[in-house]
């Protein structure tokens, strides 16, 4: 069965974010990442939210971040479960996996 999904027709469960990588070297907040450096964190965008409050915001909060499509993460190296949807690689993430946020 060959999967026909996009990305964007996928809705994280509550409590869930789906973020794309950062592989290649990239600037985030000044810091240069350069490809196949191990030792640095992982760093990714955020794709989509899942989920709302219960007051019906769009922006769940995880402590004091509040997490949105479009920002910049640094989240835990063995943390999500990855899925590949087209040519690239995407992370389903627990909100507490993610421990920074670019503001």
């Amino acid at each position: 069965m060959t999967n026909t999904h996009t990305i964007e027709s996928i809705e994280p469960q509550i409590g869930y974010v789906i973020v794309q990588p950062i592989e290649t070297e990239a600037e985030v907040n000044n810091i240069i990442m350069p490809k196949g450096d191990t030792e640095v964190p992982q760093w990714g965008k955020i794709i989509a939210v899942g989920g709302r409050e219960s007051n019906g915001n769009n922006q769940p909060k995880v402590e004091s971040i509040a997490l949105s499509v479009g920002q910049t993460v640094i989240y835990r190296k063995w943390g999500g479960n990855d899925v590949n949807i087209g040519e690239k690689k995407y992370y389903f993430l627990k909100y507490e996996e993610i421990i920074g946020a670019a503001k």
